[in-house]
């Protein structure tokens, strides 16, 4: 047997991650690794998130899932320091496409890809690149919470209903056929997170201020430390297109008041200039409404004074319809895949619209 480390040279890389040693540090939804494999034998280990295990929340255990072929063989939470998995295991050679994939997001739990172990003539090299290419940034919604249970207003959060790729951002990648990252955190916004009181702001859960960096999490990347400490290079990986999708959380913060919104006009504003300084040369779209779409006129807005200021104009506001109820709700009043489906194809369209996909 030999052991094989996941990198560039011999796996494609899904979304941010940080090689730290031999182990491969991944902490946001969607992120990962794939590559082809052809071999007799395949064991892949994952270490699991040192901070749950000290806390031992096992609601907040990384959840993860092992796609053959496009096919999930393996669905399962690391509730332990260490899991190794016998993936494949033949009499003759297999030839096959391995993907490795977060299905929880990054606040909750880290976990990291230690070095596969395959028969000694195994043979791994990355997946082609698609064609093209998006940058989802967002917030529950973007990391499918909750869509495997139908808890509707009963708040038990748990990373094993959490399932990104039954979200909208993986869907519409997919129907789009293009490679994904995405950078996204449940309860976060522009100005404030969630929050149950619109009085108060809840001001320690934004994305701008970590945008910049590999990601948000209350874990950390072994030894590298906190991933909001350890900046991006962007270079890793430039899209043709960045959906952002922030403003649901923002609005229980908001509501009606006029000089909330403006703040969340404002600072949206700004942040369009950060993403942009960061993708030069990608269509940014920024998308409301699956949620509920009260600060989508401020979000036009906010569009408009960047264009005008900048004179930019690759860039595009879309309104998605919101929810139907009688599609049903996931934990929280979250969509259910139906919903989610729904946005993806919205979105979708714009983008195949706008640019000719």
């Amino acid at each position: 047997m030999k052991e094989i480390i996941l990198d560039k040279t011999n796996s494609k890389i899904i979304g941010r991650s940080l090689l730290l040693g031999e182990n491969r540090w991944v902490a946001l939804s969607g992120a990962g690794v794939a590559f082809s494999f052809r071999g007799k034998y395949l064991k892949i280990t994952l270490l699991g998130s040192n901070r749950s295990h000290v806390t031992g929340d096992d609601s907040e255990y990384a959840r993860f899932a092992v796609l053959m072929d496009g096919v999930r063989v393996l669905d399962d939470v690391i509730d332990r320091p260490k899991k190794s998995y016998e993936i494949i295991r033949e009499e003759k050679i297999k030839i096959c496409e391995i993907q490795i994939i977060k299905l929880s997001e990054a606040p909750m739990s880290a976990m990291a890809i230690a070095p596969i172990e395959c028969d000694e003539e195994a043979v791994i090299s990355p997946l082609t690149p698609k064609m093209h290419s998006i940058e989802f940034i967002g917030d529950s919604i973007t990391c499918g919470y909750g869509v495997d249970e139908t808890l509707a207003e009963d708040h038990v959060f748990s990373t094993r209903t959490e399932d990104v790729t039954k979200a909208y951002a993986y869907k519409t990648a997919q129907l789009l056929d293009a490679d994904y990252s995405m950078f996204s955190c449940s309860g976060y916004g522009i100005i404030s997170g969630y929050t149950g009181d619109s009085e108060v702001r809840t001001a320690d859960e934004l994305i701008p201020p970590y945008y910049e960096s590999q990601c948000f999490s209350r874990d950390d990347f072994g030894e590298a430390g906190k991933p909001d400490k350890l900046p991006w290079d962007f270079s890793e990986y430039q899209p043709e297109v960045v959906v952002i999708n922030l403003g649901t959380n923002d609005f229980s913060f908001c509501q009606d008041t006029e000089w909330k919104q403006e703040e969340y006009r404002q600072k949206y504003t700004e942040f369009i200039k950060v993403v942009r300084k960061n993708n030069p040369k990608a269509y940014i779209f920024a998308v409301l409404g699956l949620m509920g779409d009260g600060l989508y006129e401020k979000l036009c807005q906010a569009v408009a004074d960047y264009t005008e200021h900048t004179g930019d104009i690759r860039i595009a506001a879309v309104h998605i319809p919101e929810q139907n109820p009688e599609d049903g709700y996931a934990v929280d009043w979250h969509p259910l895949p139906k919903s989610h489906t729904m946005a993806a194809e919205v979105v979708a369209g714009a983008i195949r619209e706008t640019l000719g996909w």
